[in-house]
């Protein structure tokens, strides 16, 4: 649908019920979508969405000092899986929000160097098998993934647009599957075509070293040096793997498969054309030539 006009609501948070010694957790209910001026009722069809407000209660800077120093001094404590960090991570219902929380407020007292070695050391010498480093949803893993997109923004548009852009725009089928080719369909043209899109994405990645944020620089040699201190045995893989599962698979690889939601794009893919299916394709690319150090 991209940003195409469907119709408008004006809902009041006054008439729901969401207020009282026990507001409920959600609250359903139908709204009929009205035209804008220049379109028909007949028109518009009908729409089910899910709505999420939040209020939140700010209180003075001083209120949170005791939680800010409890947090912050995590750091330090000798017996970090009982700390209030990872006691965080466990009974938060969204780590992504969580992740960031924390990636801001270190950032902001210049101390996330400080927490990222804490967290990439404690990871990796619970971890026996290198081939896992950094796969589960760990408190590591998701504050390296929330600071790669708070720090890591610009690059990445700056990396990545100009490709996204011609992969929307110019009309290539890169459909490799022979149970879904159209009629007429080159399937050789159209591995041709995706080996095209995909080496232009790697040497746009591989040559933006100069452009990727110096902290961000800082944490991929972290990670790379604890992890091979880890796996001595295995250096000349973990010290590609250490960095790429991050850069590439939860970095660069999801903007690729969701480009508005990166910012890259202001619509989503096609699904008619073969949009998405580049985009898919591209995305499975990454997880092969992840394994083979690139």
């Amino acid at each position: 649908m991209g940003d195409v006009f469907l119709g408008q609501i004006h809902l009041s948070l006054s008439s729901l019920s969401l207020t009282g010694p026990h507001p409920p957790r959600s609250y359903q209910a139908w709204y009929s979508l009205r035209p804008g001026s220049e379109y028909s009722p007949l028109k518009i069809g009908s729409m089910r969405l899910l709505l999420i407000y939040h209020e939140d209660y700010i209180l003075t800077s001083t209120t949170y000092q005791p939680l800010l120093n409890l947090l912050v001094n995590s750091i330090t404590e000798p017996d970090f899986q009982d700390t209030s960090l990872c006691i965080l991570n466990e009974v938060s219902k969204d780590r992504s929000a969580m992740g960031l929380c924390i990636v801001n407020l270190f950032l902001q007292l210049n101390k996330f160097e400080e927490l990222a070695h804490r967290l990439i050391t404690v990871e990796v010498t619970s971890t026996s098998d290198p081939n896992t480093l950094f796969r589960g949803n760990s408190v590591a893993s998701k504050v390296i993934d929330e600071f790669m997109k708070v720090v890591g923004q610009t690059y990445l548009h700056r990396t990545l647009q100009p490709c996204i852009d011609e992969i929307f725009e110019v009309k290539r089928s890169c459909e490799i599957d022979q149970s879904k080719l159209s009629e007429g369909e080159n399937i050789d043209l159209n591995m041709t075509n995706l080996l095209f899109f995909v080496e232009k994405l790697m040497s746009a990645i591989t040559s933006s070293a100069r452009s990727c944020p110096s902290v961000m620089k800082r944490i991929f040699h972290l990670l790379r040096t604890l992890s091979v201190k880890q796996f001595p045995e295995f250096e000349d893989e973990v010290r590609f793997t250490s960095i790429s599962g991050f850069i590439f698979l939860r970095f660069f690889a999801p903007a690729i498969l969701n480009p508005k939601l990166f910012g890259l794009r202001p619509e989503n893919p096609v699904s008619t054309c073969t949009h998405r299916n580049k985009i898919h394709v591209l995305c499975s690319s990454w997880w092969n030539l992840e394994g083979k150090k690139v």
